[in-house]
């Protein structure tokens, strides 16, 4: 459940079923507003209930041997019944619109010719509230659709880059907070940034002993006196040993091993000689048991072994054996070790600083956990965030085209593109092969005085640009004019589709032109701001 925790299992009723139905969702996707209103008024048409309990009746004749297979055809036997159903029902919709003017007509004429009686009157004030019943609904669709269209518009203008990715993590996964090298948008995961806050409370612990929550601690589960776990054993449930199983867990998994927080000998007057992790991975006493009960003063740290050299005071001599033999060892690693005047300290071996640091211990953990990407994320400093995100998505085939739409379940009615109704709305087309992105291009490359590449897809024109003979700041420059272009054709896109009026295609590429150089300008403060140059050609503004 932890690694899905956005898991859901729905278990319906049987009423009219055979068995009790079981939908699972692995996560909750919100693709905006859309129409609903046919919908409900199926279901509350009294017609509707008995309908789908004959058709499913009629559907158990339907047998086999994968009870998958079988439940599947009935489903697409029912679907064909409700659409059937549903073009009859507006089929008499309209006839009894008909019929119902029709017996209005003749009611006027029989009370235009005198004959009128409290019967009659009766039927056509039915008549009428039925024809009005009628009308207001088929008065209210252009409204709703209108509305409908409004709030789609308002919501991607108003969704900021955080709901955003909220939207886009819950369609792509967690490949969105992987880091930019790793393929991802760098947005960080909160588990891992909940870990590396835990690691923060083992470096408090071990550089703040005097500290009265310390002590209290140390109290309670006893001082850590090293091994193979953080407090492993401790003496009551509670905060303390639910940080320390976080922390054990990840030096179990090797992400964070325990060793990462080493003791920096200097005087050694806070260091536990043989109790203390200063010289290894543990505890002397761990790694020399023998050596340790030898010991005439186990309890003595590192400075009182020291007196211009080592000072060893065993209870016995040792000549030979496993004693001798850890005695060795134990002065291998001693090797020309020696103590300064300074205070004994902690050291974080992570990351390039020596103290602990919360986003490389988050990094460090967040790259072990997420997904990694072989291709990472091209990200322009010369354009906002919005179009970087836009271009990540675009690169990977991520953006609802009406093809993508319709491979994910969504019924759409056409998936011809909306612009030029030659081929189907695919990111490739709608980008490159369309006439609108092909003369777009055209003028682009024209601009910057360039030949346009024999490409066919986006991103076979980034790896164009990666490989042509430009300079690093031309690189940069014409990264942000091809960037600013796609936002520009998705954005017209969005406005045929969405926007109130159809938008104007000669005004395509002044709008490159001119986001480029505002998105540009504001944001290299050492470029030339001169609008004259940057018309002429891109490229020659120097970056600096």
């Amino acid at each position: 459940m932890n690694s899905f925790p956005t898991l859901q299992a729905n278990t319906l009723d049987t009423f009219i079923s055979d068995h009790m139905p079981i939908l699972l969702n692995k996560s909750v996707v919100d693709f905006g507003p859309i129409p609903f209103k046919m919908y409900n008024s199926w279901i509350l048409h009294d017609q509707f209930d008995p309908m789908v309990r004959t058709t499913w009746e009629q559907a158990q004749s339907i047998t086999g041997t994968n009870p998958f297979i079988v439940f599947k055809e009935k489903m697409k036997f029912l679907k064909h019944a409700i659409k059937q159903w549903a073009h009859q029902y507006f089929n008499n919709r309209n006839t009894s619109k008909v019929e119902l003017e029709r017996d209005l007509q003749g009611i006027d004429m029989e009370l235009e010719s005198g004959n009128a009686n409290p019967n009659l009157c009766q039927n056509r004030l039915d008549i009428v509230s039925k024809l009005r019943e009628i009308e207001k609904t088929e008065r209210w669709d252009p409204i709703i659709e209108k509305f409908t269209r409004r709030l789609s518009k308002w919501k991607a203008n108003l969704l900021s880059i955080g709901g955003r990715s909220t939207l886009i993590t819950s369609v792509l996964g967690t490949l969105v907070l992987a880091s930019k090298p790793k393929g991802g948008l760098g947005i960080g995961s909160l588990l891992a940034l909940n870990l590396s806050l835990i690691q923060k409370w083992r470096w408090r612990y071990a550089n703040n002993p005097e500290s009265l929550w310390v002590k209290l601690i140390n109290q309670i589960h006893g001082s850590y006196q090293g091994g193979p776990n953080f407090y492993q054993n401790c003496r009551v449930h509670g905060v303390w040993s639910k940080i320390a199983a976080s922390i054990n867990s990840l030096h179990i998994k090797n992400i964070i091993p325990l060793s990462t927080l080493k003791k920096q000998v200097n005087n050694g007057k806070s260091t536990k000689f043989w109790a203390d992790v200063w010289l290894c991975d543990t505890p002397l006493k761990q790694k020399f048991p023998r050596l340790y009960r030898l010991d005439i003063y186990p309890d003595c740290t590192v400075h009182d072994k020291w007196n211009s050299g080592w000072i060893w005071t065993w209870s016995r001599s040792i000549n030979g054996g496993v004693s001798k033999a850890q005695l060795n060892e134990l002065s291998g690693l001693l090797g020309n070790s020696f103590l300064t005047d300074k205070d004994d300290s902690w050291i974080w071996s992570l990351g390039n600083s020596t103290v602990f640091n919360v986003k490389d211990t988050r990094n460090l953990i967040g790259d072990s956990m997420l997904p990694n990407s072989p291709t990472p994320t091209r990200w322009c400093r010369f354009i906002p965030k919005k179009v970087n995100i836009l271009i990540w998505r675009t690169l990977r085939d991520r953006i609802p085209t009406r093809w993508n739409l319709s491979r994910k379940g969504i019924e759409i009615n056409s998936l011809s593109c909306p612009i030029c109704a030659i081929g189907p709305e695919t990111t490739n087309h709608l980008f490159w092969d369309c006439s609108l992105a092909t003369a777009l291009w055209s003028k682009i490359f024209n601009w910057v005085d360039l030949l346009l590449p024999s490409c066919n897809t986006i991103q076979v024109l980034y790896d164009w640009l990666e490989h042509y003979t430009f300079s690093s700041s031309h690189k940069l420059i014409m990264e942000a004019i091809i960037g600013v272009a796609i936002w520009v054709l998705w954005n017209f896109r969005n406005e045929s589709i969405f926007g109130a009026q159809v938008p104007l295609r000669s005004t395509l590429f002044d709008k490159v032109v001119y986001y480029s150089f505002l998105w540009f300008s504001n944001r290299n403060r050492k470029a030339s701001k001169s609008w004259n140059n940057w018309i002429q050609n891109p490229l020659l503004v120097s970056i600096l």
